[in-house]
């Protein structure tokens, strides 16, 4: 269990409910909302605040329990969001898409 994460996970559901609503008053704009959110990554700002122990054993959790086998970083995400501003999303609204490698799905 990640310290203190009663905090992130209120936003993230604050920011899941934005997304939907957006989406659906901007879309007959041609405005598509979108939100990408991931699993830890270790960036200095999030090893600062959970602490590099904390951290470190959140992501060795990731890494064993993900589909994938590793933790996400930050080029997972960068691409990700790379996919939602091209042509090839051009009717993709309303989605949070998740990039933990599977980690949120597993149930083993």
């Amino acid at each position: 269990m990640t310290p203190n994460y009663h905090v992130a996970g209120t936003a993230k559901a604050a920011l899941e409910s934005a997304v939907l609503y957006l989406a659906m008053q901007l879309g007959r704009e041609a405005v598509l909302v979108n939100a990408v959110g991931s699993s830890l990554i270790a960036t200095d700002g999030a090893v600062r605040a959970l602490g590099a122990n904390h951290a470190q054993a959140t992501r060795a959790v990731q890494t064993r329990r993900s589909a994938t086998g590793r933790a996400s970083e930050l080029g997972d995400v960068a691409h990700c969001v790379a996919f939602l501003c091209s042509p090839l999303a051009r009717n993709l609204t309303g989605e949070i898409v998740t990039i933990d490698g599977g980690f949120s799905r597993s149930y083993l």
